[in-house]
């Protein structure tokens, strides 16, 4: 992860995400963990969380954290009408923001439906 600088940066910006390591990222590390003798991590999830314990920013950084962002907190000197919005504006500023937002209100005029719902139940419980 690299450090972002905002050219129209707002007086404040409080962002909320998620840190995640990537699958091949997490086999490197353990590649090396296992190089100079030391205990493997168990999965990606174990090793971000360690990671961002760590007291040595350089092992932190060398360990190639990857970032999205689902939220914009709290914000001073910009407002936003709507989360779409917010996301609209992380996105055009180079954030890892999530992917392939749509509103309920654009899925509903496109008439398509979300691939994780389910059909409705054809009988009661």
């Amino acid at each position: 992860m690299s450090k972002k600088k905002l050219k129209d940066k707002p007086e404040y910006l409080e962002i909320r995400g998620e840190v995640y390591m990537t699958e091949a990222d997490f086999e490197k590390v353990n590649e090396k963990q296992e190089l100079l003798g030391k205990k493997l991590f168990a999965n990606p999830r174990n090793c971000a969380a360690g990671t961002l314990r760590q007291l040595d920013t350089a092992v932190t950084k060398e360990r190639g954290l990857s970032m999205f962002i689902f939220n914009i907190q709290d914000a001073r000197g910009i407002s936003f009408e709507t989360h779409t919005e917010g996301y609209e504006y992380l996105k055009n500023r180079a954030f890892g923001s999530l992917k392939n937002i749509r509103s309920a209100r654009q899925q509903m005029k496109s008439g398509q439906r979300s691939k994780n719902r389910r059909e409705p139940r054809k009988t009661a419980i």
